[in-house]
């Protein structure tokens, strides 16, 4: 007949301190970091330059964006114009956002044929007030065809 462990013993078991081995605890803080890691890595700090001017990214889509008055709004998006696919601004109110001419093409770091560029666009913030700024990302001459990917923050102008 199997012997009942006594309601003591089994309270001494309860009370004692857990025993975890370093190899758990190893991979527990690892789990942890890698966490810590990632959120801090998609956290919302956008770019703002010593002039005051503001940069948003692919990161920065469907936020909203604070600017001055006066101040440049910089929209870096990753294009890989090669494949006949630009961004196309679809939505700006200009009498908010002016458009600063056509938009520069910048290198990613890779200068191999095809590379995927970034396509800058840069807006004055013109007067007080929230706007919204949509691009899209298609071929112009595909016109009645969803875009590949869209772009869109809303801009609030102080």
């Amino acid at each position: 007949m199997p012997e009942l462990v006594s309601t003591r013993a089994f309270i001494r078991v309860l009370r004692s301190p857990p025993r975890v081995s370093r190899c758990a605890a190893t991979g527990t803080a690892l789990v942890l970091a890698s966490w810590l890691l990632a959120v801090g890595c998609t956290s919302p700090l956008r770019a703002v330059e010593p002039s005051g001017d503001v940069v948003v990214t692919e990161r920065d889509a469907g936020g909203e964006v604070g600017i001055t008055r006066g101040a440049t709004l910089i929209v870096r998006l990753s294009a890989q114009l090669g494949t006949g696919y630009s961004w196309q601004i679809s939505e700006n109110d200009p009498s908010h956002l002016r458009l600063l001419g056509p938009p520069s093409l910048e290198r990613s770091g890779n200068d191999q044929p095809g590379a995927t560029q970034e396509q800058v666009f840069r807006f004055v913030a013109e007067k007080p007030g929230t706007t919204p700024l949509m691009l899209r990302y298609r071929r112009p001459w595909e016109p009645d065809a969803p875009p590949a990917r869209t772009f869109s923050v809303h801009v609030r102008i102080r």
